[in-house]
């Protein structure tokens, strides 16, 4: 067996397993894996911030699809900050919304 464990970290999707299967070492990996989640936690605020904004200004049919964001960007920020690696579902949320939006020719959520 060539495999040997040498620590345990959360991953999210496929590109952060390539990353811990290439990385030099495990530090380094944990290191590069909390930066990143701490960067996607602070994008959310302003994303969730920016929905917050433009539900109070977009056009009337439009209101409702930032209302419900702002649930499903709290939802992820949440789920970040509790490390949780199944983010599946509130990400699923937001791309529906966001498809939604753009058909109905509303502001896009990101």
């Amino acid at each position: 067996n060539r495999w040997r464990q040498t620590g345990e970290a959360q991953s999210i999707g496929l590109h952060m397993l390539y990353g811990a299967i290439y990385t030099v070492d495990f530090s380094h990996f944990a290191c590069t894996t909390a930066k990143a989640l701490q960067r996607f936690r602070m994008v959310a605020t302003v994303y969730r911030e920016r929905t917050q904004q433009l539900a109070e200004v977009v056009r009337t049919d439009c209101r409702p699809f930032f209302a419900g964001a702002g649930a499903d960007f709290d939802e992820l920020i949440q789920a970040l900050e509790a490390e949780t690696t199944d983010l599946t579902s509130v990400i699923d949320s937001l791309n529906r919304r966001n498809a939604v939006a753009i058909v109905r020719s509303c502001p896009t959520l990101y």
